[in-house]
């Protein structure tokens, strides 16, 4: 008696198990987990960060939660420790396991060992303000982005930094540490950095308002206005290095980033876009949104209709933090046979190459396959 399977499940039987999605894969035929609200997840997800320890970290406006992969859950302190309830607006997983956790009205804290720490809520008398990013240096100095301005912790007190290092007044966003040791931040029009050893900052770019500051895998930093993309101008000595993996890990980017493959993940064009090898392309200015190689529209039931967030874990899985939750797209290990169209059973065969041949029914089509499921 002759048995009929579903083509891609045959498909997987007969290829080699090495055979593995690719960049030329489309959104649509990665595997997507969507959690919402029913599933435990927390809405309005506005920062993401692993920890060293695998945790993934969300914050959001009801608190800090992390995931195991299969539940969400919300932190807890230590017996005898409070957790401020506060919206959380920055997360930075550090490279010595501990996490940054900034609020909404003011205030950092540091999880180290299970053990909250708390950081002084003024500066100068004067409230700290929400905290939009923060980082420590290779000096072991910890720095805070916040909408008033640069702050650098000593002797355990906040000091406004911008100031004497030549920084202009207002808002400050995107504190990076990258693999050099050098500090960036973006403040106005500006992109500037401040170098290992150095006295002031140094403008870099004038003219773009950063919405986020992200480096592809080679190590080349790139400055995204959500527009536009636009690479940074290196300011290192010595050899290029490539991007570590905790620079990728410490935290998830509000427009777009580059997965560990060079390509370029972006929200709003609407919905979630990739543009695949740009990392690995030249140093040029583009617009991001501008022909993407995979499109994604939202749907109701998607997390990435009110998406705020992106991420690419230790993995390589690539996360979502929205309005109303978390979604997830990894690598499947069946994808579909691109064929014609109205097939519904399928006879396959090997030629004498090795590749796959199927007999479609009922139009009777005869397919030689490609390892990736194309027909040529």
């Amino acid at each position: 008696m002759r048995r009929f399977l579903p083509l891609v499940l045959l498909l997987l039987a007969l290829v080699s198990p090495a055979w593995a999605l690719d960049s030329r894969t489309a959104l649509a035929d990665y595997h997507h987990d969507i959690w919402s609200a029913r599933d435990g997840a927390p809405g309005e997800v506005t920062s993401m960060a692993q920890s060293a320890d695998g945790w993934l970290w969300l914050g959001s406006t009801v608190g800090l939660y992390r995931f195991d992969g299969v539940r969400f859950r919300r932190f807890e302190p230590l017996p005898g420790e409070t957790a401020p309830a506060r919206p959380v607006t920055a997360l930075t997983a550090l490279r010595d396991g501990d996490l940054l956790i900034g609020y909404h009205y003011g205030g950092l804290s540091r999880l180290h060992q299970g053990h909250l720490i708390h950081y002084p809520g003024t500066v100068d008398a004067q409230p700290v303000g929400a905290v939009l990013s923060a980082t420590v240096d290779t000096g072991g100095v910890l720095w805070a982005a916040t909408g008033s301005g640069l702050l650098r912790l000593e002797q355990g007190r906040w000091r406004n930094a911008g100031k004497a290092l030549g920084l202009p007044p207002g808002r400050l966003s995107n504190l990076v540490l990258d693999q050099y040791g050098q500090l960036w931040m973006a403040a106005g029009d500006q992109l500037l950095v401040l170098t290992p050893g150095a006295a002031r900052l140094r403008t870099v770019l004038r003219g773009y308002i950063t919405t986020n500051l992200g480096a592809s895998p080679d190590g080349r930093l790139w400055l995204d206005t959500h527009a536009r993309l636009v690479p940074v101008p290196p300011q290192h000595r010595g050899p290029d290095l490539p991007r570590p993996a905790w620079l990728a890990q410490a935290e998830g980017q509000e427009s777009g980033l580059f997965d560990r493959d060079g390509n370029y993940w972006a929200l709003g064009c609407p919905g979630l876009c990739r543009s695949d090898g740009v990392g690995r392309g030249p140093s040029v200015a583009r617009a991001s949104l501008a022909r993407p190689d995979s499109r994604l529209e939202p749907s109701p039931q998607a997390a990435s209709l009110g998406a705020n967030i992106l991420f690419e874990d230790r993995d390589g899985n690539l996360w979502v933090g929205s309005q109303s939750g978390v979604e997830r797209w990894r690598h499947n290990r069946l994808a579909p046979a691109r064929l014609q169209g109205g097939e519904r059973y399928f006879s396959l065969a090997r030629d004498g190459a090795g590749q796959v041949l199927t007999l479609t029914r009922p139009n009777g089509g005869l397919w030689r396959l490609a390892r990736d499921g194309r027909s040529p």
